[in-house]
């Protein structure tokens, strides 16, 4: 699939550079915390600008991979704009505010972490929009230190 307009915009402050950076964020959080990932998108739709199909495992992981997409707009791109409220409303249910925040940071660090494994997918995800969790494992393997213990490491911070 060629998406022209999203391999042309790549500045921070370029809205397809945020979604890329958004979606790429999910699906690397995904693989850093061992969760059955299936796929992840930048083709837009009814519903969305992107996606990433996925399975957590647990409530703790979900939020985990939940906010890493407002964590990664925040590392790419600066202060975040609005757009990501989607997904925070998704687990604003599950959270109080001190823990929603504390979670933030904690996910915002393990982005940070493995920032080179973000910026790779998303350059992968602008010149095919869509990839599955094979292609993902192609274009940051190398980039990855998985966690085997991700979710003993997350309780061990915030209790959900």
């Amino acid at each position: 699939m060629n998406l022209p307009h999203l391999k042309t915009c790549t500045g921070a402050g370029c809205l397809c550079h945020r979604i890329l950076v958004h979606e790429a964020g999910h699906a690397v959080m995904a693989m850093v915390l061992n969760c059955p990932l299936r796929w992840a998108t930048v083709v837009p739709d009814e519903d969305a600008t992107g996606q990433v199909s996925l399975k957590p495992p647990t409530s703790t992981i979900n939020v985990m991979v939940t906010l890493a997409g407002a964590a990664a707009e925040l590392i790419g791109c600066g202060p975040l704009d609005g757009a990501e409220q989607d997904d925070m409303d998704s687990i604003a249910v599950l959270l109080d505010k001190p823990a929603l925040e504390q979670m933030f940071q904690i996910v915002t660090a393990l982005l940070g972490a493995h920032w080179t494994a973000v910026l790779a997918l998303a350059e992968v995800l602008a010149e095919r929009g869509t990839m599955s969790k094979s292609d993902i494992s192609k274009a940051v393997g190398r980039h990855l230190h998985p966690m085997p213990h991700g979710e003993k490491w997350a309780k061990a911070r915030v209790a959900l």
